[in-house]
């Protein structure tokens, strides 16, 4: 169950809402690795003041780093997090095993503030797997699993009222998702 767990790929969506950025602007995705950072191709779609990036991600554990270049503002952030679901039979070990497609989608917003210049978010992801075992001893054991997210963030550093904005001197924002692995489940 754990190597269909670990060989899932995600697909990591992240979606800026109420904003003039758009695709033509300089849009960057990167992973950062401690002293240097690696360039994640990815997809950009705008439409009617939102824009969405997309990227299959390289890893499960990663910390990247949106660069945005320019002043605009933007009033929401939304991260979400896909990847196929698989099923497989294994008859040397008699289990069924079915990880679930992965759908995780949260949205940050405050009203009446708008995006710093500099958020972070935390995302802790955690194994969940499920063991039934048969009714007939004839029967396959089924092993079932799913991945759950618990999302940190601080919402004065990442959330800024309107007002504060014009004294903001950087002329770009950068947003920064970590993505980690914490203790599974069974």
């Amino acid at each position: 169950m754990f190597n269909l767990l670990n060989a899932q790929q995600f697909t990591v969506h992240l979606d800026l809402t109420n904003t003039l950025f758009t695709c033509s602007d300089s849009v960057t995705l990167m992973q950062n690795r401690g002293a240097s950072q690696l360039l994640i191709p990815s997809t950009c779609v705008e439409s009617n003041g939102s824009l969405s990036i997309s990227a299959v991600l390289p890893s499960h554990v990663v910390t990247l780093q949106l660069s945005l270049t320019g002043i605009e503002i933007i009033g929401g952030f939304g991260f979400g997090l896909t990847g196929p679901g698989a099923y497989q039979e294994e008859d040397t070990l008699d289990g069924i095993y079915t990880l679930a497609d992965l759908d995780l989608n949260q949205a940050f917003s405050v009203s009446g503030r708008i995006l710093s210049q500099q958020p972070s978010f935390a995302v802790q992801l955690s194994k969940l797997v499920n063991r039934t075992y048969p009714l007939d001893e004839n029967d396959a054991t089924e092993f079932s699993a799913i991945w759950t997210a618990y999302t940190s963030y601080d919402i004065n550093q990442n959330f800024i009222d309107e007002n504060d904005y014009k004294y903001v001197t950087s002329l770009g924002t950068t947003i920064t998702i970590g993505i980690s692995e914490m203790s599974y489940y069974i």
